[in-house]
């Protein structure tokens, strides 16, 4: 069979997101291609989200699974407009004009998909632009199996039990899923949607995914939800340009904390054994000091542009704009 190159390569791109890094499955490695309807198609799984594209139209036959970073590779090096596979008893022919190999195959069955009656829409640009802060605060290796994954009820839900934000969007009501889900969700423009507790399928065009949620009967939601409710009365505003400016700057020297300095005069960021000093603000607020790693003082910038900071006598630094708060875990050295 002959498929245009570029045709190929976008189709793996997808399908690339259904290749698993990590799992020992060696099916979870591989790529079926499968024609059925006078239609090519192709399919990965890496056991939690189950890709299948519709590549092209064809009256020939292919039906094969193969190893997929050896053929992802050959095409993404490929410089010819088309290129022909064909299966045959024990391998597979991979010609162009330049290239020519043989290819294992295997008999490995790949799961696929399902293709319900999906009954809701929505714009992956919605998912992708609360990517930043949700990879910010994510542990994707936490010790508590949930807290690897993101919430989503009446607001999005994402922590570290150390750092925790919200961001005030309703976009699916009570799952947990993996980021690396979200991700796919968020390379579609408009897609369609079905889900249930257990499972979510989408369509965008000639793609699909069915992707499996994770239990959240061991997410503590609305207990980390009432850590924003406790009393902050210390606020001032900063925009996120002075801040990065300030980060920037401290970053110049020899030194991976500052202090973070609340007062009568201002706000200020300071080294004091090497006498730095950045005034953040002049706006008077109540006396409190933080030692902050920069680290840490960089995720403050994801949460957006212009930044209202709440604190107390707590050992937490709240951040926020319009759409996100943020909580995050710090060292206070007292008033």
């Amino acid at each position: 069979m002959k498929i245009n190159t570029d045709v190929l390569k976008k189709a793996l791109d997808f399908l690339s997101m259904g290749i698993s890094k990590s799992s020992d499955k060696y099916e979870t490695q591989l790529i079926e291609f499968e024609t059925s309807n006078g239609r090519l198609k192709a399919y990965t799984s890496d056991d939690i989200n189950k890709l299948g594209i519709r590549i092209c139209d064809t009256t020939e036959e292919l039906n094969v699974t193969l190893k997929f970073d050896i053929l992802y590779n050959l095409i993404k090096a490929c410089k010819d407009d088309e290129v022909e596979i064909v299966a045959a008893k024990n391998y597979t022919q991979f010609k162009t004009n330049t290239i020519s190999c043989r290819l294992s195959t295997f008999t490995h069955v790949i799961a696929r998909p399902k293709f319900p009656a999906y009954d809701k829409t929505m714009e992956g640009s919605k998912i992708a632009q609360y990517l930043p802060i949700i990879k910010s605060i994510l542990n994707t290796s936490h010790v508590e199996e949930c807290y690897r994954y993101v919430y989503f009820s009446d607001n999005v839900m994402v922590t570290d039990t150390d750092n925790v934000a919200i961001i005030n969007e309703k976009l699916f009501n009570n799952i947990l899923i993996s980021l690396h889900s979200l991700e796919i969700l968020s390379s579609f423009d408009n897609f369609e949607l079905v889900y249930s507790s257990n499972c979510l399928c989408a369509k965008c065009g000639d793609k699909i995914v069915e992707i499996n949620l994770m239990d959240s009967s061991k997410y503590q939601y609305n207990d980390i939800l009432a850590l924003f409710y406790q009393s902050s009365p210390n606020k001032i505003s900063i925009t996120k340009s002075t801040l990065s400016s300030a980060i920037n700057t401290a970053s110049l020297f020899d030194s991976d904390s500052v202090e973070l300095i609340f007062s009568d005069k201002g706000l200020t960021m300071e080294m004091p054994k090497l006498g730095f000093k950045y005034i953040l603000s002049t706006e008077s607020c109540s006396d409190m000091k933080y030692n902050l790693p920069l680290t840490l003082l960089k995720k403050f910038l994801v949460v957006g542009d212009n930044l209202t900071i709440g604190y107390n006598d707590a050992n937490l630094i709240g951040i926020e704009n319009d759409k996100i708060k943020a909580l995050f875990g710090v060292e206070s050295n007292g008033d």
